[in-house]
């Protein structure tokens, strides 16, 4: 299916096939008409950076985005400077794949209340920002949904990211919109103007499954989030990156796994319309 031209280009997020190799989800993704791979560092388990990168590149596919950093938050001042650590090494991993975006999930721990958590996450990124000036590699920093601030990232509104990237005043520090995290949000379309083309580095799609359970996600068009709408803010916000796709699929038995990606990106392109 051709791409409309009102929509840039689509990349698919290996965290929608968990439990499949790279190269697998690379030769699905490209099958199916995606232009680019978001990839974790879990991709990287039994790779090297320049491994991935072949294997994007014989399937034609851009690097988009790394994912597995950040988790700045800890109740102790020597983890807090490992996980800082740790972000650094994620930059260089990420400017060896050649991927241009690191998302960042700024962590938290029930030990440390909202507010601290808030600020050490913000120290977190101030302190690695240098680095990533230097690897040149954009840090997008991913506001989660509220269920997920117990321990995953006190980060939980898109205003909190705007919030910091005015702190740190940085074009190398700006925002993932993730529609899964923020469609709730009754303030998300003035945060996405605020943040405007210049700190929205990526817009991720996934559905809102009615009953939703746990963190499961929808393919987009089967829930209840205004994905076209949402894009339309986004693009009236000047952004022209990717769309990246993410909608986790722990359980594919029922489903051979190459249709599911290509009704995945066939899925997409409708609702984004």
């Amino acid at each position: 299916m051709p791409v409309p031209e009102n929509i840039p280009n689509i990349s698919l997020h290996t965290a929608t096939l968990p439990n499949f190799p790279l190269k697998e989800i690379a030769r699905m993704a490209s099958d199916a008409g995606f232009r680019g791979l978001s990839l974790r560092f879990q991709d990287l388990e039994s790779l090297s950076a320049k491994e991935a990168a072949s294997i994007l590149a014989d399937h034609g596919l851009k690097p988009v985005s790394l994912w597995g950093a950040g988790y700045f938050v800890a109740s102790g001042a020597m983890a807090r400077e490992q996980a800082r650590t740790r972000v650094r090494k994620a930059i260089d991993t990420a400017a060896e794949l050649g991927v241009p975006i690191l998302g960042i999930t700024c962590g938290a721990t029930p030990e440390v209340d909202l507010p601290m958590a808030r600020r050490q996450a913000m120290d977190g990124i101030h302190a690695v920002e240098p680095h990533a000036r230097s690897a040149e590699i954009r840090l997008a920093i991913e506001p989660t949904h509220p269920l997920l601030a117990d321990t995953e990232s006190a980060i939980n509104l898109l205003e909190q990211v705007n919030n910091i990237i005015v702190a740190i005043n940085s074009p190398w520090v700006g925002a993932c919109v993730d529609t899964w995290h923020t469609w709730w949000d009754p303030y998300l379309r003035s945060e996405i103007r605020r943040a405007g083309g210049k700190h929205l580095f990526l817009f991720q799609v996934g559905d809102w499954r009615v009953p939703t359970r746990d963190a499961s996600r929808e393919v987009p068009g089967e829930g209840c989030i205004p994905l076209g709408e949402i894009y339309g803010w986004v693009r009236d916000a000047e952004y022209t990156g990717w769309v990246d796709v993410e909608v986790p699929i722990a359980n594919l038995d029922e489903w051979d796994p190459g249709r599911f990606v290509s009704w995945l990106h066939r899925a997409t392109l409708q609702s984004l319309r």
